[in-house]
């Protein structure tokens, strides 16, 4: 609700959030003289401005700002690329090269020698979307004014532009905010611009993306726009790319695990892209559980892993109740349930494929070694087998985080790093040619022999080992 008091404090942000962006592009001299040189070359008639997330994070004084998205107003695509070519023959503007996404996509990527990332320069355009899932549209850029390009755009915070121009101290800026978008930022709302159904018909992906700023910048959705998201949310969702869901909804795990899964289950999103979870609700509760003791910075394996963890440990339950092993491609037999091949997480593998999670190897390394550990109570040598989980150092980390998370999850006694740690300082007592030269063939026979001296380095320390809480 915009109350006068949040009125003041958008003329607050403003104030401040231009002298915030002097101080910005003092501290930017190469991007300030890349500016300067595009309006030097640019119409007087056109203008010029900074666009997207980096306004509304530098005006909240955010720290990390440098996702830079140029657009321009008043300008033809064909002239556009003169400029940029001029700009980078002089070489004064460390340009080291400009790609043309096309005319049906008027965008010019620049890479330039301060900084790490290219960068987009738009010319301000309208698009109609054609198509299901972002994927046909049309767009025009002829006479479209910066305000239009704006109606285009996601969310009033993210429409907010900075109209640049030059001065006699360098280039300096003003905000320009045609939807109300400092009035949202001084609430904290997620608000779509104009219409929020028409705003997600033209791109579903928003609806996900929402729900990542959100908790990225600690805000709330506003009603009309939450509404949206959940009414269209069934029918929409699965018209986007996998690719793309996959890549949205990492960064919303990485931004915020446990605000993101409570949001994806209130708008339907988690049982509209995961089914498994709306015909068993325990499997995401864990989850979710489990998602809540993860800070933020979490590698995507963990994060991924948290995820489908109930899906995989319920399985290999029903393998046990059942009384089934898996051969799978571990085994060339019928595994029994004290040997690790036994289990297996089919179900939870076949959701990351169709989630297009990304590394998948990963992700399936430290599912099997949390189902293992989970019945861990049920393997002939628990020491010896869990030693064997840990030896890929790629996952080890995320596996010891992943065992930790299920224990706290469920209130058992932490046991998972206790254990790592006397293995790491407790080197085995015998190996592979040891046993060979003692007569004991190669296969199946030595890794038991191999797992059974193990496990007796550990045996005699700690009697009771068996009958763990699982």
């Amino acid at each position: 609700m915009r109350t006068t008091k949040n009125l003041e404090k958008a003329r607050r942000l403003r104030r401040n959030g231009s002298k915030a962006f002097r101080i910005w592009l003092l501290k930017r001299p190469a991007l300030s003289s890349f500016l300067d040189g595009l309006l030097k070359r640019m119409d007087k008639r056109s203008g010029l401005y900074l666009v997207g997330g980096i306004v509304r994070d530098v005006i909240m004084g955010r720290e990390g700002a440098h996702d830079i998205d140029i657009m321009a107003s008043g300008e033809e695509y064909e002239r556009m690329g003169e400029i940029l070519g001029d700009m980078r023959r002089s070489r004064k503007y460390g340009l080291r090269d400009v790609v043309s996404a096309g005319k049906s996509f008027p965008v010019y990527k620049a890479f330039v020698k301060w900084n790490r990332e290219p960068f987009d320069i738009a010319l301000a355009r309208t698009e109609i979307s054609t198509g299901s899932g972002h994927r046909d549209f049309i767009t025009s850029t002829e006479t479209v004014t910066a305000r239009e390009d704006s109606c285009r755009r996601d969310f009033t915070v993210n429409a907010m532009f900075l109209r640049i121009r030059r001065g006699p101290r360098g280039v300096t800026g003003n905000i320009i905010d045609y939807h109300g978008g400092l009035a949202d930022l001084a609430s904290g709302l997620i608000r779509a611009v104009g219409n929020p159904d028409d705003r997600f018909t033209e791109d579903p992906l928003r609806m996900m993306r929402a729900i990542r700023q959100k908790n990225q910048l600690g805000f709330s959705i506003e009603k009309g726009t939450w509404d949206s998201i959940r009414r269209l949310t069934p029918r929409l969702i699965k018209t986007i790319s996998g690719e793309r869901i996959s890549t949205e909804l990492m960064k919303s795990l990485g931004a915020s695990p446990s605000g993101s899964m409570e949001d994806f289950h209130k708008s339907g999103l988690a049982e509209t892209l995961v089914p498994e979870f709306a015909e068993n609700p325990k499997l995401f509760s864990e989850a979710e559980k489990r998602m809540a003791l993860i800070g933020r910075g979490a590698s995507q394996t963990l994060l991924a892993a948290c995820l489908l963890s109930e899906t995989a440990i319920e399985e290999s339950r029903q393998r046990l109740d059942d009384g089934q092993g898996h051969p799978g491609k571990r085994a060339k037999r019928n595994a029994a349930p004290d040997d690790p091949d036994f289990y297996s997480e089919e179900t939870a593998r076949a959701i990351m494929k169709r989630l297009f999670l990304p590394g998948q190897r990963q992700i399936t390394a430290a599912l099997h070694a949390l189902t293992v550990f989970a019945n861990l109570d049920r393997i002939s040598f628990p020491y010896a087998v869990f030693e064997e989980l840990l030896r890929d150092e790629q996952t080890r980390n995320d596996i010891l985080d992943l065992a930790e998370i299920y224990e706290k999850s469920r209130g058992i006694t932490p046991r998972a790093r206790m254990m790592a740690r006397r293995l790491k300082e407790t080197p085995p007592v015998v190996n592979g040619a040891v046993l060979a030269k003692a007569g004991v063939p190669c296969g199946p026979e030595m890794k038991t022999a191999l797992r059974r001296a193990r496990q007796a380095q550990f045996e005699p320390q700690e009697p009771a080992e068996k009958g763990w809480e699982s």
